[in-house]
């Protein structure tokens, strides 16, 4: 990778987006008025349905109620009339006479007693249909009615269907819906009229006009109008309630995000504020050690170095728990070989372990897969976390720590578990419950022996649910404790791409034996340097020195466009913040200059020099046409790692 620019190498170790995560919509004014608005409708399209449903339900069961009533009032009615040759229902004469009278007063009756009733008749079959023989009409007239009496013997050329099923059926008889004839709209019961030998002479009819059968169902209309109105009413109301509650949320939405925001503000400038003077405290204290010191200067200095990298490693555990709080930490998925991550990370805290007396063991199973897709760095961090605190917590006894896959089963796919197992002195069920918890310690009196701030094992959790895991701690009181981390068990597509820098080893080794000017002779370049904090420039000059560089120097964005014109540098180290113009205009302005005058290779090669370690700033750094990204407190090994990347790519640019 050591020849490839920065760009090139992520693209060569990327293996495709991270899984896309659901939008989560604003509350703008238009959507909540919409879901204010939605949920009204969805309340009333609800209970209107339910209420259209009953009222219907409880409408065929009227309607069945009143035809069962007429059909009974039909046969009532037939068993009361006389179907004997004489007694006129058959044959009754003119209405005037009193056999007709005589013959209709069974149906009067029933009108008097059921006024609800419009006609009450007889028919008598005929080759021609139905004709009428005595009608209740003559003597009891409807109020408002002045259609004609039916006379003896008309023809009723428009009888309904009821009628002829009574007939050919000799049952009872009912209308099953409404029907027009020239006397009106009517549901009509029919019932069979027999003779002394049972034979069905004639049919009997009752009817009930449409007016009356609206009068029934009148109430159940008017009683769902008004249970329609109060659904509007509380779906209204709803609605209301939904809006308000919408915009309290809103209203809470925002004063969390500004809060957010201005959280996140304060955390990146204190990052900012606190990295640049402690990348004086931790350069300077490098640029000491490769000098000529006493043992006791010696041991001040690494004593010095500790502290700055102990208070670095805060400040950097701060602000993830910060970004994971606000679901703004970035994992980058890459092509990572497990077992050299594994052995260096170990291999980094091994004489801290054996400084202790403990035994610090790795055990890799046979079939763990060389390379895996996920993000390495961060991977490191949980495990330099769950490492420092088993050596923390462990006064004696072995330190083990093994990887192997687990198989995919039918309840959970295939998975990278890496466990640490120590033999300190366990943890009680009550501790566990908080162990990963933001600043819970196991003892938090202030007597106890460990020092920290508890965040720890809350951001491994946190890091190990970015990179789609977690972790499970396995413990009882005076029996150590076993912390396993679980990952998706992911193979890359192609070959890992993550080889140390090819200058990088060259740099590394020459900064642990006494070649640290071998670098410069190895790989020239003419260097300058962007920087307006005094000391900070002071810092890098020096760490260049040791190197074997002598640096110019810009103390602004202005400075440095002016002196790439007329020194011509192979390499800009450019400090992102300074006055007037900042380090990401004066890059563009760079390289529009470079653009302009068609040059195709990268000179100058411009690193970013930040105490901004977002991954914003790094994205920023790179779309304004930089190449690389150092972060402040910088290392002298990080340094001279960027320096050889950048001359084997401006070496192959020319």
């Amino acid at each position: 990778m050591g020849d490839l620019d920065l760009r090139n190498a992520r693209a060569a170790v990327r293996e495709g987006p991270a899984p896309p995560q659901p939008e989560i919509l604003p509350l703008t004014p238009g959507r909540i008025r919409r879901e204010a608005l939605l949920t009204g409708i969805s309340i009333f399209a609800i209970s209107a349905a339910a209420l259209v449903v009953t009222y219907q339900v409880a409408r065929h069961s009227l309607l069945l109620q009143i035809r069962s009533n007429l059909g009974d009032l039909a046969g009532y009615a037939a068993t009361t009339l006389d179907t004997r040759q004489d007694g006129g229902v058959i044959a009754p004469g003119p209405p005037a006479s009193a056999g007709y009278r005589r013959a209709t007063e069974p149906l009067l009756r029933l009108r008097r007693t059921v006024p609800d009733l419009y006609y009450a008749y007889t028919l008598v079959p005929s080759p021609a249909g139905f004709r009428f023989g005595v009608d209740s009409s003559a003597f009891i007239r409807n109020p408002g009615d002045d259609t004609p009496v039916a006379q003896p013997g008309e023809l009723y050329a428009d009888a309904p269907p009821a009628s002829w099923r009574a007939f050919r059926s000799g049952r009872v008889a009912v209308s099953t819906s409404p029907y027009t004839d020239r006397w009106g709209t009517f549901i009509s019961g029919f019932a069979p009229l027999r003779d002394g030998s049972g034979r069905t002479v004639g049919l009997v009819g009752v009817d009930l006009s449409l007016a009356d059968l609206q009068g029934y169902l009148r109430p159940l209309r008017l009683t769902l109008l008004l249970a329609l109105s109060a659904s509007a009413a509380l779906a209204a109301a709803a609605a209301l309630s939904r809006w308000r509650s919408l915009r309290a949320q809103a209203a809470a939405i925002r004063e969390i995000a500004q809060a957010s925001r201005a959280k996140s503000s304060f955390l990146a400038t204190m990052s900012h504020e606190l990295r640049t003077p402690l990348n004086g405290v931790i350069g300077l204290t490098d640029i000491l050690l490769g000098t000529p010191l006493t043992s006791s200067q010696q041991e001040c200095v690494l004593t010095m170095k500790g502290s700055g990298e102990k208070l670095l490693l805060l400040l950097s555990d701060l602000l993830d728990v910060s970004r994971l709080e606000s679901g703004a930490l970035e994992v980058e998925f890459a092509s990572c070989r497990l077992a050299p991550l594994l052995e260096e990370e170990v291999g980094r805290l091994r004489s801290q372990a054996e400084g202790k007396g403990i035994l610090l063991e790795l055990h890799l199973a046979h079939d763990l897969p060389e390379t895996v897709v996920t993000d390495g760095p961060r991977l490191r961090q949980i495990l330099r976390q769950l490492l420092g605190n088993a050596i923390k917590y462990t006064s004696q006894g072995t330190i083990a720590v093994s990887a192997a896959q687990r198989p995919s089963s039918r309840n959970a796919p295939a998975a990278l578990e890496i466990a640490v197992h120590d033999t300190g002195p366990g943890l009680a069920p009550a501790v566990q419950e908080r162990l990963f918890q933001p600043f819970a310690q196991a003892d938090s009196s202030s007597t106890r022996t460990h020092e920290g701030t508890g965040l720890g094992l809350a951001l491994s959790l946190g890091l190990a649910k970015a990179l789609g895991g977690t972790i499970t701690a396995d413990s009882a009181a005076g029996q150590g404790c076993t912390f396993r981390l679980r990952l998706p068990l992911t193979t890359p597509v192609q070959p890992a791409a993550d080889d140390p820098p090819s200058g990088a080893v060259e740099a590394s080794a020459a900064l642990d034996g006494s070649m640290a000017g071998s670098i410069a002779e190895r790989h020239p370049l003419r260097i300058l340097v962007a920087e307006d904090n005094v000391v900070n420039a002071r810092v890098c000059q020096l760490m260049l020195q040791r190197l074997g560089y002598q640096a110019s120097l810009a103390r602004d964005g202005e400075e440095a466009v002016q002196a790439q014109a007329s020194l011509d540098p192979d390499l800009i180290l450019m400090d992102l913040r300074m006055p007037g113009l900042d380090g990401l205009e004066a890059t563009r302005r760079i390289r529009m200059r470079h653009g302009a005058e068609g040059s195709q290779n990268r000179r100058p090669w411009i690193i970013a020099m930040t105490a901004n370690t977002l991954a914003s700033d790094h994205a920023a750094a790179l779309d304004s046409g930089m190449d690389d990204f150092l972060a402040k407190p910088m290392l002298l090994d990080s340094l001279s790692s960027a320096l050889c990347r950048a001359h084997t790519a401006l070496q192959r640019g020319q």
